[in-house]
């Protein structure tokens, strides 16, 4: 089993209602926990600060991407093995990111994600642009069918995250990741999306603001 040192980093905004209950759910297991504060203008940054977490802030709103990059840079300065992303709205269940967690430690993969999975109800309101683009997009970065690259609850190697060139500035942030490190496999000749595996599902929290209702665990191996 391999031996690891999770930092949590959570992109937020405008997230005051949630971002505490979040950081407490993460402080009971794990250490680090970094909120990137994306120029809220609704106390994010000090209910985080309350609640035992390092807070990074930026003036002004600059997007996801940006609150990524800003936290993973904090990430990579420190002595971590894994950063563990998720969002400050709770439709992450901060306790099911030891699920996360075990499977980083049990399997050599560069990546564990989460997938959501949507009730055929809220799949009928997803545009019709959107759900293709999220069930297809792992196949083209990693050539394997995941069914969903764009959600935000994923745990990296900090070795695998290091080499990327990470230029998104918005949601997109989430294909990036993994393309990227593919890209960077296939360029040193080694084999990408080797392995992928779920877990069963689990509820997500409720009165989360999105139409995600459920989870399940998935572990793929850049290697």
């Amino acid at each position: 089993m391999t031996v690891v040192r999770v930092a949590a980093l959570i992109p937020a905004f405008n997230e005051a209602a949630t971002i505490a209950a979040v950081v407490h759910g993460l402080r009971s297991f794990l250490a680090q926990v970094i909120v990137v504060d994306d120029g809220s203008t609704d106390g994010t940054a000090e209910r985080a600060r309350e609640a035992g977490a390092d807070v990074l802030v930026h003036d002004r709103n600059l997007g996801k991407g940006h609150a990524v990059r800003t936290g993973l840079a904090r990430v990579l300065a420190g002595n971590f093995t894994h950063v563990l992303l998720l969002d400050g709205d709770m439709q992450h269940l901060p306790a099911e990111a030891t699920r996360l967690i075990h499977a980083a430690e049990t399997s050599e993969a560069d990546v564990v994600l989460g997938e959501r999975v949507f009730k055929r109800s809220e799949i009928a309101r997803l545009s019709l642009s959107r759900e293709p683009h999220r069930k297809s997009g792992a196949f083209v970065v990693c050539r394997r069918p995941l069914n969903d690259t764009q959600c935000g609850f994923r745990i990296f190697r900090t070795d695998a995250v290091r080499p990327l060139a990470l230029t998104a500035t918005g949601y997109e942030i989430e294909t990036e990741m993994l393309g990227q490190g593919a890209a960077a496999r296939r360029t040193r000749g080694e084999r990408t999306g080797d392995r992928c595996l779920h877990g069963p599902a689990q509820q997500a929290a409720a009165g989360a603001r999105h139409d995600t209702h459920m989870f399940s665990g998935g572990v793929l191996s850049l290697h």
